[in-house]
């Protein structure tokens, strides 16, 4: 199975959601699907979880597309 995303996961972005409910990730699609067209495509995104405690599911938010990694600052290319 192919991924539709890669994923930059540095040891600060780690540890910061090692310490806090809320766990952030920071993807970027590589091959869209009929789901990934919502999702940013041509870049890297950062997306924060959301518990939906009704039906006991997590979702992906988006926050916004960066450039750089705000937890270790390194570019993303």
């Amino acid at each position: 199975m192919n991924k539709n995303f890669i994923s930059h996961r540095c040891n600060e972005l780690l540890e910061h959601n090692k310490n806090t409910s809320t766990k952030v990730c920071i993807r970027k699609v590589v091959k869209p699907d009929v789901v990934d067209k919502t999702l940013h495509k041509d870049g890297w995104c950062l997306y924060c979880t959301e518990d939906d405690l009704d039906y006991t599911v997590v979702h992906l938010i988006e926050v916004g597309e960066i450039k750089y990694c705000p937890y270790c600052k390194e570019e993303l290319n």
